[in-house]
């Protein structure tokens, strides 16, 4: 029989439960990481979108060029189908459809959706649904965009705000 110390015994039965917890915390922080690069990636998809709404209401705002506004109204309406709800997604879809009517393609189908309306009516319809899209797809895609998963603090931080908290217990006045 080896004559090992009984401390040296202690650390090796000790050794393979404290490789399994470092282990385990490890595994937990990149699966963390993993979801926090997910809802970026998300954030990301879903921002562009917006960006590519908003800039073919400006288009048709600023310059009352339809036809170069349509192709960026339809990919935003395309692309939000699986990243928003469809609240976002009917009023994107709303919007390409008003802007396709009022574009020069649009105009051999005057019997789409708005029958008997003029040019200039089905123009109008689009500025209104750029207006519209400016002043309330972002509030309407809001909840699809918040970022709400919160920063793991580290030990010290921790322990930081346990101290503040126990301070702010001694503050209170005891009537001694």
């Amino acid at each position: 029989m080896t004559a090992v110390p009984v401390w040296i015994q202690i650390l090796q039965a000790l050794l393979t439960p404290a490789i399994a917890v470092a282990v385990g915390i490890i595994g937990f922080l990149q699966w963390r990481t993993a979801h926090q690069k997910v809802v970026l990636e998300l954030f990301d998809k879903r921002l562009a979108i917006l960006t590519t709404a908003r800039s073919a209401a400006i288009t048709v705002l600023k310059t009352k060029k339809f036809d170069e506004a349509r192709p960026h109204a339809v990919d935003a309406a395309i692309r939000s189908r699986f990243l928003f709800g469809k609240d976002v997604v009917a009023m994107l879809w709303e919007f390409q459809g008003d802007v396709y009517r009022a574009t020069s393609e649009g105009d051999m189908f005057e019997g789409l959706k708005h029958p008997g309306q003029s040019s200039a009516q089905r123009r109008t319809l689009a500025i209104e649904a750029s207006q519209k899209i400016l002043s309330e797809l972002n509030t309407a895609a809001e909840p699809y965009m918040k970022m709400d998963q919160k920063r793991v603090r580290t030990p010290r931080e921790w322990f930081q705000d346990r101290n503040r908290q126990r301070l702010s217990y001694a503050d209170e006045d005891r009537g001694e």
